[in-house]
């Protein structure tokens, strides 16, 4: 069934029917009810129609225009696995007349449709109009007790559409419902958000851990193979040594590096990440309209983000933190740590949320048909190095505006790059071997 196109006319009303025929009571939904027998002759069958009219006009036309272009149905005479339709002869000017002292004389239009499924008995279909900005809340002008208190109508109450059924309105609802009839029917809110592909890696962390775990190796052979403890440099005296700025004993720094790893690791993988893959960005452009104080929340779902940085020396042995610093009066500055020298700006928050990457934008406004893009400060990685899309759910509001636009859509992962390819763009493995100065001088 295409819910794109407007439910009128014998065509639409017949693949709506082979949709209920094929689904039943599973079909309905907030633009969609079924009632499988019910008797437009009856103040029962009248009283359900009404309260599926009053909860069809009390929706936001944002939520209503998404099905249908905003237009309701409800089938009547039909289940799953049979449509034998209701007994021919109801009037429609007679049904609406009745309808009308529920819903009042200045209730939007509706129609109705038919479908003969035989000489005897038809399908009736009544399809309630689009919901607007600026019309009023429309509310029950009439009591009804039926025997089942889900059939019960009362004078003055509110109905909503939830779900597949209509119920009274909660206050949020009815705040929501007052902002409609006070807000011009200027275009919805309708954004394009666009982004780079989201990148895909294999295996990074078992590199990692590899390579630091054979640095450790190295490093516990080559102090194995000493007599002595040995520093990175030429032997010697204690007070020339102590002299230098910054020296610390050899299992002083394994300790320390040891203590260290796990925040060595995250920081070697973001600056990889760097390396192998371009900033993440996201594009987003208003359609048609301009939006005043926009609050934009995009979550990218089953993803992990790295803060990127400017890395001086992007090479493999510079990636990974040394065991031991080289004592030349200076210690050595670890590119990795540097601070991040991007601006990113006040309008937009990126955070880690369990397993998911949410950004929230806050710029000043959205000019129509005018991209806004974000910064290029962010390597965003999928979790599942497997997955060709990434699912992504957007929410936006406005100032002066409660009423809140969501939408979901799936963006494309970029090629997997392999752990080969990772290297071949940092070095070859081998390269970074540890290797203090006097290794080569061992008796």
């Amino acid at each position: 069934m295409d819910t794109s196109k407007i439910p009128l006319g014998e065509l639409a009303w017949k693949n709506i029917l082979a949709h209920v025929v094929e689904h039943g009571d599973a079909s309905e939904t907030n633009y969609l009810e079924v009632k499988s027998d019910l008797n437009l002759g009856s103040a029962l069958g009248i009283a359900k129609v009404a309260k599926f009219l009053l909860g069809s006009a009390n929706r936001l036309p944002s939520h209503a225009a998404k099905f249908f272009q905003g237009y309701s149905v409800m089938v009547i005479g039909a289940e799953k696995g049979q449509a034998l339709g209701t007994v021919k002869g109801v009037e429609p000017h007679d049904v609406e007349a009745t309808l009308r002292k529920y819903l009042g004389s200045d209730f939007p239009h509706f129609d109705f449709g038919r479908i003969s499924v035989s000489q005897t008995h038809e399908v009736i279909l009544v399809i309630a109009s689009p919901p607007e900005n600026g019309q009023p809340i429309f509310v029950c002008h009439k009591d009804f007790q039926g025997e089942s208190k889900q059939d019960n109508l009362t004078d003055g109450a509110i109905y909503v559409r939830d779900g597949s059924s209509t119920r009274p309105a909660k206050s949020g609802e009815i705040k929501a419902l007052l902002h409609r009839s006070t807000t011009s029917n200027r275009p919805a809110l309708n954004l394009t958000i666009e982004a780079t592909p989201i990148n895909r890696v294999e295996d990074i962390k078992v590199l990692v851990n590899d390579t630091y775990q054979f640095e450790e190796e190295e490093f516990l052979e080559s102090q194995r193979k000493r007599k002595e403890p040995v520093v990175g440099f030429p032997q010697l005296s204690f007070a020339t040594t102590m002299a230098l700025v910054g020296y610390r004993p050899p299992e002083k720094q394994y300790a320390d590096w040891k203590t260290d790893l796990p925040d060595h690791k995250v920081e070697t993988e973001r600056a990889l990440l760097e390396i192998a893959f371009p900033a993440f960005r996201v594009q987003i452009t208003a359609n048609g309209r301009y939006v005043s104080k926009p609050h934009l929340r995009v979550t990218f779902f089953n993803c992990s983000m790295f803060d990127r940085y400017d890395l001086e020396y992007p090479s493999y042995g510079s990636l990974f933190e040394p065991i031991l610093q080289e004592p030349t009066g200076i210690m050595q500055d670890f590119p990795v740590i540097q601070a991040n020298s991007n601006y990113r700006p006040n309008e937009e928050e990126w955070s880690q949320i369990d397993n998911d990457v949410v950004v929230t934008f806050t710029p000043d406004s959205l000019r129509p048909d005018q991209p806004f893009a974000s910064a290029d400060d962010i390597t965003l990685i999928a979790n599942n190095p497997n997955a060709e899309t990434i699912q992504v759910r957007w929410t936006l509001t406005e100032d002066k505006n409660d009423q809140a636009v969501t939408d979901e859509f799936e963006l494309a992962t970029g090629a997997l790059m392999s752990r080969d390819t990772l290297l071949r763009l940092i070095g070859n493995p081998a390269d970074y071997v540890y290797t203090p100065a006097e290794a080569t001088n061992d008796q």
